[in-house]
């Protein structure tokens, strides 16, 4: 809600239909993350929130369909992560210039989020962020989930 570094919109994308759309400020200067909760807002102020268990998901998979509309300053790619409340985290992880040539499927490795992320309270579904200054950065999301 109300992020001065970027916004996000549900756009409609020639090959994919309804996306997700986050772009960056010009002067952002910041490596702001885009994420989605696991928990409702209030349950999270209230400090009830659990996050999920995604321990059946040990041996699989998290992923997310990318594609970059512009680089902006940010020509490093990509960082990510999981988080399980602060400061439980998978770490961040770097993934490279995914999505810069059109539509890419990125896929990660649970195993490579741990031991740092608790799977029986994961309290992010994704979090993604530009790698170097974030300034005209805009790219569009689709298709987030965990595989087995």
């Amino acid at each position: 809600t109300d992020c001065p570094s970027f916004s996000w919109e549900l756009v409609d994308d020639d090959e994919r239909g309804s996306v997700l759309e986050i772009t960056y400020a010009d002067e952002a200067n910041v490596t702001a993350g885009f994420f989605f909760n696991t928990d409702t807002d209030e349950s999270v102020e209230a400090g009830t929130a659990t996050g999920l268990d995604m321990s059946a998901f040990e041996a699989g998979t998290v992923n997310f369909d990318v594609k970059v509309i512009s680089e902006g300053n940010n020509t490093d790619g990509w960082v990510y992560k999981q988080d399980c409340f602060y400061p439980c985290t998978s770490g961040d992880k770097t993934l490279g210039k995914a999505g810069v040539g059109g539509w890419e499927t990125v896929s990660i490795p649970v195993a490579d989020l741990l031991p740092g992320l608790d799977l029986t309270k994961v309290s992010t579904g994704i979090v993604l962020w530009p790698a170097k200054d974030a300034s005209g950065f805009k790219y569009r999301l689709d298709n987030v989930y965990w595989s087995q």
